[in-house]
């Protein structure tokens, strides 16, 4: 579990380093950039809902929306 949530904040950190936002908070507060970043950790973290929400801080109802549009 607990390698699952170190390899999804490299996932977000690798992300914003790509996009050239020096804080994760920054990237976070742009709804585009958040959707990418949410899509990106359902595909590749397998995190629940929940512990994604958690770890950036956002609602349960953002990342469930989310995983909803991704398709």
């Amino acid at each position: 579990m607990k390698a699952r949530i170190e390899q999804a904040q490299e996932m977000i950190s690798s992300y914003c380093s790509k996009k050239g936002i020096i804080e994760v908070k920054q990237g976070i507060r742009n709804p585009v950039y958040l959707e990418e970043i949410i899509q990106n950790l359902l595909i590749g973290s397998k995190l629940s809902h929940r512990q994604i929400a958690n770890l950036l801080v956002v609602s349960n109802n953002i990342v469930h929306n989310v995983s909803l549009y991704k398709d």
